[in-house]
């Protein structure tokens, strides 16, 4: 069964996270070292997508992402960038909405400023992710004409 998370819980993970994507050189960094296979299943429980939706922005089926959390073994560079990019994206999301809970509503509707598009659905390349950031930033101030 899946809950959404309570602020508390989103706080915690974000705060979890947050050096490692504060800033650029921070997330080169960090994704070069690997994130905790961890991360993937916060990521799973901050945006509630579902295992095939998470395999197909991963690119990594959820049986390796296990025997990685098993193993003890760091996520490559490309999976932990990714993963810090959604972070980012979501603390900036709430940020912008009031609560993970109306962001995550927003996620997954489509989005005029994103082509029709349900935000959700881009994330499986970053230029996917830049393109939801620079939306956000939009809706932040206003500039949706």
């Amino acid at each position: 069964m899946l809950t959404v998370m309570t602020t508390p819980k989103v706080d915690k993970v974000l705060k979890k996270y947050e050096k490692k994507y504060d800033n650029n050189i921070s997330l080169f960094m960090s994704s070069k070292k690997g994130l905790d296979p961890q991360a993937a299943f916060d990521l799973i429980a901050l945006t509630l997508l579902t295992g095939p939706m998470v395999e197909s922005i991963l690119y990594v089926t959820m049986k390796t992402l296990r025997n990685y959390k098993n193993r003890k073994t760091h996520l490559n560079a490309a999976i932990s960038e990714k993963i810090l990019s959604i972070f980012a994206l979501y603390g900036k999301g709430i940020s912008i909405f009031g609560s993970v809970e109306e962001f995550n509503k927003w996620m997954s509707a489509p989005s005029y400023g994103l082509g029709g598009q349900r935000p959700n659905y881009l994330l499986d390349i970053m230029t996917g992710i830049n393109l939801i950031i620079e939306e956000l930033t939009r809706i932040e101030y206003g500039d949706l004409a």
